[in-house]
């Protein structure tokens, strides 16, 4: 039988399907040939697809099974990793993450890891200045396994720093400074690291340059024309609203300006700095714009000389703020974006302590 890590996410939101591709890549980089296993390929988990990981089970046959009995999800599940690890040495398994169609999952979890005999390791998430809430979060955890004598081998600590609302959403819009030395230095002492014994394989901060979208990404959202294409495969980092008086665009680097298309003076201030502009996305029809025509045409002859992408939507500016909440998301199709999250994850876990749990596992 081969020897079997689960990656059980605490709380959500861990990031526990980037974790696996970083221990993946750690692994690979070591000559060391690990197979994953993912039992549901639940809402979050958009690294399956990047891995090209097909799940045990889907989201609909795990509805049956739990219908009857957690029981028949963890046999169903079993048997099919003997059946895809049969010849495997290494396996690494990614559990499931706690949420409104599996609230069950850390019963799964538990039971899976003690069918499989394998060992776990907790992956949590939050922001690096509340570290008192994370060490709850990861204690609760721990016990839950820790009840049923399965063996907890490390914590991991992913997206640090993230800006989130007071309700735990992850709020990319906000700007946040990365957490400082004296955090991470913190977070090594963490007390539940320190009263249980139970090692940290690392600590990875939060990045919007990990879910930053490309500018043509906004095709699949808006019927759009192009009035300049400029670097449209530049990638958004932050959007600002331009519906009052002229904004300040320093500082804020692959910034998209979206406004009205009559607002052609802010339009003239986000050029004076295409340096940090990613695009700008107008709102409204130019047509509105006849008594002001040559200013227009010098607008979108200088994007085009600086090569600022231009974008226009007729879509009201409200709608057009709404869908655009959701742009920072994974995307599974973005390959170069996936790749940069896996060898960012990889870069901050221990990459001798990962190898040696493996090994041990």
């Amino acid at each position: 039988m081969a020897k079997t890590l689960l990656i059980a996410p605490a709380g959500l939101g861990a990031g526990a399907s980037s974790v696996c591709a970083a221990i993946i890549k750690i692994a690979q980089a070591n000559h060391l040939s690990l197979d994953f296993f993912l039992p549901v390929k639940q809402r979050s988990c958009f690294m399956a697809d990047f891995l090209s990981v097909q799940p045990a089970l889907s989201r609909l046959a795990l509805a049956h099974y739990l219908h009857v009995s957690i029981d028949q999800v963890v046999d169903q599940l079993v048997e099919t990793f003997h059946e895809r690890c049969c010849q495997s040495r290494q396996a690494l398994v990614l559990g499931l993450t706690v949420d409104k169609e599996t609230p069950n999952a850390e019963k799964i979890n538990a039971k899976l890891a003690e069918a499989l005999s394998a060992k776990i390791v907790l992956v949590g998430s939050g922001t690096a200045d509340d570290l008192t809430m994370m060490n709850s979060r990861l204690d609760i955890a721990l016990e839950a396994y820790q009840l049923l004598n399965l063996p907890v081998v490390g914590f991991i600590l992913n997206k640090l720093g993230a800006p989130r609302d007071r309700h735990g959403k992850l709020c990319p819009e906000k700007s946040i400074k990365p957490p400082s030395k004296k955090v991470f230095e913190k977070l090594a002492h963490l007390p539940i690291a320190k009263e249980k014994k139970i090692p940290l394989l690392g600590a990875i901060p939060w990045s919007i340059d990990l879910i930053s979208p490309k500018l043509s990404y906004l095709e699949k959202i808006f019927s759009l024309v192009w009035l300049n294409e400029g670097r449209k495969d530049t990638r958004i980092r932050s959007i600002l609203l331009g519906c009052g008086n002229k904004e300040n665009f320093k500082g804020v680097k692959g910034l998209l300006l979206v406004t009205t298309a009559d607002r052609l003076d802010l339009i003239e201030s986000a050029l004076k700095d295409e340096e940090n502009i990613s695009g700008i996305l107008l709102s409204g029809s130019l047509s509105d714009l006849i008594h002001e025509e040559q200013r227009r045409r010098e607008l979108l002859e200088k994007a085009k000389t600086l090569s600022v992408p231009v974008l226009q939507s007729h879509e009201p500016l409200l709608s057009m703020v709404w869908k655009l909440q959701n742009i920072f998301m994974p995307n599974p199709q973005d390959s170069a974006l996936n790749t940069c999250v896996q060898d960012f994850c990889a870069k901050h876990l221990d990459e001798q302590l990962i190898m040696k749990v493996l090994s041990e596992s």
